[in-house]
């Protein structure tokens, strides 16, 4: 996060950050550090299938965005072992959860689920991220 806000042609403060597994986990860590850093950097971030893979409860990563008032989603599976329950047990005025029949990460953005992860992201990018 530290790079991207620096890279040429980013406007830092219009970050939206999207990740899938642990990579979701890697997004909203992200999100909340580089608003740490530099409040209101990141603008919002869509995650799929997180669950705290990187040591740091997804619950709290949301409570602290969301106090900060930055849009979170979580797509998860709904027999997901570790991405459902951290999903469904997060909560917040700017938090989306939304469960697929099944999938893992990427597997979520297969034709026919619906809504589609990848319209959802340009949805948020279009709520969050444009001038």
């Amino acid at each position: 996060m530290d790079q991207a806000v620096k890279l040429e042609g980013v406007d830092p403060q219009r970050i939206v950050t999207a990740g899938a597994s642990i990579g979701a986990d890697g997004s909203i860590d992200g999100c909340a550090y580089i608003n740490r850093q530099v409040p209101g950097t990141c603008r919002a971030t869509l995650n799929l299938s997180p669950g705290g893979y990187l040591g740091l409860p997804y619950v709290e990563a949301v409570q602290e965005l969301d106090g900060e008032g930055v849009p979170v989603y979580c797509l998860y599976g709904r027999d997901d072992a570790e991405s459902a329950p951290a999903c469904r047990q997060a909560s917040g005025g700017l938090y989306t959860a939304v469960e697929y029949a099944g999938g893992h990460g990427m597997q979520l953005l297969r034709p026919g689920n619906n809504p589609q992860p990848l319209g959802l992201l340009l949805d948020l990018l279009a709520q969050t991220a444009a001038p």
